[in-house]
């Protein structure tokens, strides 16, 4: 209906998480990873945190199942659990932003390379209008993935280093409460993600569903 410069490359910022939520659930429907798995965070997941950057504050020893990782990194869009979820699909991160952009490749995006899992400032990761509908539109088709960037708060139990943590969205097209974007609720909304930083701006996809149409 509508594009303006949708090949443009620009940085992505947290919309990147999409991506790497996306190749994670597949591996769980390909019977490659378990949602139950308990998976510890170690030194090299933290490595490349920016102190500005969101967070689960996670730290390094400390477990968590898969499922409960995917929810920081789309709800509360944490970066670091992005790396831990990385580690645990691919065996190593590099590995994994491999398959990040060997899925972008599959999907059609020309114009987009990941050089990271989370989106944190790389002049070599950045992506289009259009790469990112590509991305997102095979994100949306899987339950699981819309169950969670649609979820408002989540409660994540307590683990062996923390007590339980309260995840609130990012996105304040569902979430009226949004600490980020205020007067910004839209009750027909359904997810998707949020992002932000200096180089990036402001980063935006959304879905809606109204009278029978998404």
């Amino acid at each position: 209906f509508f594009s303006k410069d949708p090949d443009k490359k620009m940085y992505p910022a947290s919309l990147t998480k999409i991506m790497t939520v996306l190749l994670a659930i597949e591996a769980v429907e390909r019977g490659e990873a378990d949602l139950s798995a308990q998976i510890t965070a170690t030194d090299d997941c933290l490595a490349d945190m920016d102190e500005e950057g969101s967070t689960a504050n996670i730290v390094s020893g400390e477990t968590m199942s898969l499922e409960e990782l995917l929810y920081c990194a789309l709800v509360e869009s944490a970066n670091e659990a992005c790396n831990i979820i990385a580690k645990y699909i691919a065996g190593s991160i590099p590995d994994f932003v491999q398959r990040m952009n060997d899925r972008a490749a599959e999907l059609g995006c020309t114009g987009t390379h990941f050089a990271n899992t989370h989106g944190l400032p790389n002049d070599d990761h950045y992506t289009t209008a259009r790469d990112m509908y590509l991305i997102t539109q095979e994100a949306v088709t899987l339950d699981l993935f819309m169950e969670i960037c649609n979820t408002v708060n989540h409660t994540v139990p307590a683990t062996n280093m923390s007590g339980p943590r309260e995840l609130s969205n990012t996105n304040g097209l569902i979430n009226s409460n949004s600490p980020y974007y205020n007067n910004c609720y839209y009750e027909s909304a359904r997810g998707v993600k949020t992002g932000h930083t200096s180089a990036a701006g402001y980063c935006l996809v959304f879905s809606a569903e109204k009278d029978g149409i998404h």
